[in-house]
């Protein structure tokens, strides 16, 4: 649907073109209904950086912001525009993908409303569950695998342009000439390089086969191997990639995987166990933070367990173990600066919880949210986090909540209710909600961008 563009040629600015590379510019405000985003604003904000120098900075007013930008000469640019009201609040934002400045190129930004989700006006080419979503280094979003509509998992790649809102089909070379296999439920890290590592997941059972993904490239490789595992995380710190939690095989047996594997990205080839748990639990939740992989509650002999085992990924120590409030399973867990939160889950009588923990020192309890397990969360700028969608009693949730350290607010969620689903943080502190099984277990295509304030 073509949608309607504000992009004015702002008269007596002719000096900034003539001062660098002119670039076109196009900044739509409106959004697939055609609907404005900017209204009560009454001036635009425009920033031009090159990693944290600044190229341009300038304001216009809302009527007339400029068809085209005098740039220079930089490799690695991103435009970001803020439309401000008469008291200076924002009212919405966006921002450019990354871009080399030369003659004659373009520059396209979206505005979001802030403080709401807004469903981009493009679609997953292949609806998803139980997929990975990954920010790349220029702004793009990676989406891997996943459960499709037809009730197996799937190997399809796409690619998220987060300015132009279009989805294409990333398409691989491998040195096989063969598709990567097909998997649900595995985990997918952003290296330094800007490779994107994909590792185990399941087709019936948990799979040892891992991917080196050069989204600019186009080139898969399948060169590491570890341990059969699904379910778990995939962390990349000091040029080394860990990988921890979930299950694995023994026996034909799917069973909790105790052990934590490391590969050095710059030597290895193979992963390393470096670290075993004292103990095994499925549907533990699982993040890093501050160099500390943490594995909270889940299910350990047949029981709902509350402890929480620590991994200090710089020397291998494995600590002594904590312990949560409350015992809980498929929880969500996230770490947010040195802290990390603890959020909802099933307790042990099946119950859906609605009571979160904050970690500091020792566990301390947080505020209450809508119960639920198995939501997705984003640490947002500001030492808050979105959580959304999961399952409560009742099934799919469509609930959003920014959660902080002593308050949550609800955040409207227009979209069906989904779990399985998966989000994703922009570089311009947005969240990208993707797919998932909505009530009838159907994967879900839609993507839904939230924009803080």
């Amino acid at each position: 649907m073509k949608r309607a563009l504000l992009a004015l040629l702002l008269t007596g600015c002719l000096d900034v073109v003539e001062h660098g590379t002119p670039m076109a510019l196009t900044v739509t405000t409106t959004d697939c209904s055609q609907r404005s985003v900017v209204g009560g604003a009454t001036q635009v904000s425009l920033t031009v950086t090159v990693g944290s120098r600044v190229l341009l900075a300038r304001t216009d007013p809302i009527d007339a912001i400029p068809t085209r930008l005098g740039l220079p000469a930089a490799p690695d640019a991103q435009l970001r525009v803020v439309a401000l009201d008469g008291s200076g609040q924002t009212v919405a934002r966006g921002s450019s993908t990354h871009f080399e400045v030369v003659d004659g190129g373009s520059i396209e930004v979206e505005l979001f409303a802030v403080d709401r989700f807004s469903r981009l006006c493009t679609s997953l080419g292949q609806a998803r569950a139980f997929h990975t979503a990954t920010t790349l280094p220029d702004g793009r979003v990676l989406f891997v695998g996943g459960l499709g509509r037809t009730g197996e998992p799937i190997s399809s790649m796409e690619v998220l342009s987060t300015t132009a809102s279009d989805v294409g089909p990333l398409e691989l070379v491998t040195p096989t000439g063969r598709f990567p296999m097909p998997r649900e439920r595995h985990a997918a890290v952003l290296a330094s390089s800007g490779q994107v590592l994909i590792s185990g997941g399941e087709v019936q059972a948990p799979l040892s086969t891992a991917l080196v993904v050069d989204p600019q490239l186009g080139f898969a490789t399948g060169a590491l191997r570890a341990t059969p595992r699904s379910r778990h995380a995939a962390f990349e710190l000091d040029s080394a990639l860990f990988l921890y939690g979930g299950s694995t095989i023994e026996g034909g047996v799917a069973v909790a995987d105790r052990r934590v594997e490391r590969l050095d990205l710059t030597t290895a080839a193979t992963l390393q166990t470096i670290a075993t748990l004292p103990s095994a639990r499925l549907e533990a939740a699982l993040t890093v933070s501050d160099s500390t992989a943490y594995l909270a509650g889940g299910v350990e002999d047949g029981g709902v367990s509350a402890q929480v085992q620590r991994v200090l990924l710089d020397t291998h120590f494995v600590p002594p173990a904590l312990s949560l409030h409350t015992a809980r399973r498929s929880a969500t867990a996230i770490g947010v600066g040195t802290r990390v939160l603890v959020a909802g889950g099933f307790g042990a009588a099946g119950e859906p919880l609605g009571s979160t923990e904050w970690l500091e020192t020792d566990f301390v309890d947080g505020p209450a949210i809508a119960p639920r397990g198995g939501a997705c969360a984003v640490a947002l700028d500001g030492d808050a986090v979105l959580l959304v969608g999961g399952l409560d009693g009742n099934g799919p949730s469509a609930i959003a909540e920014r959660v902080g350290r002593a308050s949550v607010t609800p955040v409207e969620f227009p979209g069906p209710a989904r779990h399985g689903h998966a989000c994703t943080k922009l570089d311009d502190g947005s969240v990208v909600v993707s797919g998932g099984l909505d009530a009838a277990g159907r994967p879900l295509d839609d993507l839904w961008r939230y924009t803080p304030r």
